[in-house]
């Protein structure tokens, strides 16, 4: 589906394939991360927060939600947040 709207998003948008256990690009390369409907779906939230934290810059934003009723109780039935301020300079 993002690969079917990226050519008419208002801005630049590049996909890739990957887990997100084990995200495919270099330490401190994003500013910002947005992750929906993924903790609940993956086979290792931890390790995937962790990757998460690896790939954010130093003071990078990071919003979470998630609106379903996982199988997972551990993620909440409804939540949304988001994390502080972290990753590598």
């Amino acid at each position: 589906m993002a690969e079917q709207q990226a050519p008419t998003a208002p801005v630049p948008v590049e996909t890739h394939d990957g887990r997100a256990e084990q995200l495919p690009f270099s330490g401190a390369s994003f500013d910002a991360a947005v992750v929906s409907m993924t903790l609940c779906s993956v086979a290792d939230p931890h390790t995937a927060l962790a990757e998460l934290h690896r790939v954010l810059r130093r003071a990078a934003g990071c919003g979470s939600s998630n609106t379903s009723r996982p199988a997972r109780p551990q993620c909440g039935a409804s939540s949304a947040g988001s994390m502080p301020p972290s990753g590598p300079d």
